[in-house]
C-alpha cells in the first residue's frame, strides 16, 4: 500500500536575488503604475501561502 508523505520538499535549483537601495524603493511609485496596490497584493499573497504552509505542517 502506497501512502503519501505528509511532508514534501521544494528545492530551488537556480535563483537570482536582486536588491535596490532604500531611496530607489521609495521612488518606485513614480516608475511603476499602481505600485502601492501591487506591493500589497504581493505581500498578501506571500503571507497567505506561508500561513497555509504552516497549517499543513
Amino acid at each position: 500500500m502506497d501512502v503519501a508523505s505528509r511532508f514534501t520538499a521544494q528545492v530551488l535549483t537556480r535563483c537570482e536575488l536582486y536588491t535596490i537601495d532604500k531611496k530607489d524603493y521609495l521612488r518606485l511609485h513614480l516608475l511603476v503604475d499602481k505600485w502601492p496596490a501591487l506591493e500589497r497584493a504581493l505581500i498578501t499573497r506571500c503571507l497567505s501561502r506561508l500561513r497555509k504552509k504552516k497549517q499543513t505542517i
